[in-house]
């Protein structure tokens, strides 16, 4: 009969420990109890002297997302989570009024757990999606990562310069900047070389890398078979350009270049406008490549080979050697043979 008083002071123990535990975690609320951020009396949530209460993010958001009612409120109290800490003193202090918070657009991802500050916002009156990252006078493109090289290393508000190289034939060229391409090593033995030229300069990584699944239809090749669906993973990356490299950008990408982004300085003083490669254009049908690197029509004078000047012309000797190996004759040239 003893053990019946002690197993229910047990059990009463526990069940005071437990309720404890679970309002200090802030699950459950217990008045006059605190949990070190705010102290709570009557069921009214009250700050320690010198602090205020700050709403905090209850789960991660996305940038560009309007901030709701769900985002701050906690689910398990369906109260806002709130946090006690002294706003004087700081260059951005965190925001105290839920209503200045509620219906705004945010610039960059919010973890949970965070407050909320002036500068995590987009100005007044913005409206959510991709459309809250485009700075005026810029346009937004969101292109396939996997066709960009340096695409993987970029983040959010870097700026770049996009290059795109082509491969070109020696049709495109005159004879005479074709055999200087060729010198050059440009071209690989006549059959054809590449081109790079800038296609969108400043642009701005809105959005980097990210995946975006697809659910594509496969073919089982049985007839009458269900259909089947796998998971397709499309590595997608988000730029703001400006809307004269729109028609560049788009040309490159329909016949399939090689694009390249080249990161520029963020540091302060950085120029944003230089050009650091001179853009090359492409031959078109009725134009051919000089000498000199010049556009100019097809059969045009300037197109023509100048006349060698003949006295400036100095015979040089020469020594000819021909073999015969079966039926194969292979005659080799040495200059400058006596």
């Amino acid at each position: 009969m003893k053990m019946i008083p002690m197993l229910i002071a047990l059990i009463i123990i526990t069940v005071v420990l437990t309720v404890l535990g679970l309002s200090l975690a802030g699950i459950v609320t217990l008045p006059g109890v605190s949990n070190g951020n705010k102290t709570q009396q009557n069921g009214k949530m009250e700050a320690p002297p010198g602090k205020q209460l700050v709403p905090l993010s209850v789960s991660n958001i996305s940038a560009f997302t309007k901030v709701t009612r769900d985002h701050i409120v906690d689910p398990r109290t369906m109260q806002p989570r709130l946090v006690a800490v002294s706003v004087n003193g700081t260059d951005d202090p965190p925001i105290v009024d839920p209503r200045q918070i509620l219906g705004r657009v945010l610039k960059r991802d919010k973890q949970a757990g965070y407050a909320f500050t002036e500068d995590d916002f987009t100005p007044q009156g913005t409206t959510e999606g991709i459309g809250a990252a485009v700075p005026p006078g810029y346009r937004a493109v969101t292109i396939d990562a996997s066709r960009i090289k340096g695409a993987y290393s970029l983040n959010a508000n870097d700026r770049i310069d996009l290059l795109a190289t082509s491969r070109f034939g020696v049709a495109m060229l005159s004879k005479g900047r074709a055999e200087d391409l060729a010198a050059a090593g440009v071209l690989s033995s006549y059959g054809g070389g590449t081109v790079s030229r800038v296609v969108a300069k400043n642009a701005i990584v809105i959005r980097p890398v990210t995946i975006r699944n697809e659910q594509v239809e496969t073919a089982s090749g049985l007839v009458g078979t269900n259909k089947r669906f796998v998971n397709k993973r499309n590595y997608e990356i988000t730029l703001a350009i400006d809307p004269n490299d729109a028609a560049a950008v788009n040309e490159a990408f329909a016949s399939n270049d090689l694009m390249t982004a080249f990161a520029r300085s963020t540091l302060p003083g950085a120029p944003e406008n230089d050009i650091f490669i001179r853009p090359i254009e492409l031959p078109g049908e009725d134009q051919e490549v000089t000498a000199t690197g010049e556009l100019v029509p097809i059969n045009s004078e300037a197109a023509k080979e100048p006349e060698p000047d003949q006295a400036a012309v100095v015979e040089t000797p020469s020594t000819m050697i021909e073999t015969v190996v079966g039926t194969r004759k292979q005659r080799i040239v040495f200059q400058g043979g006596s």
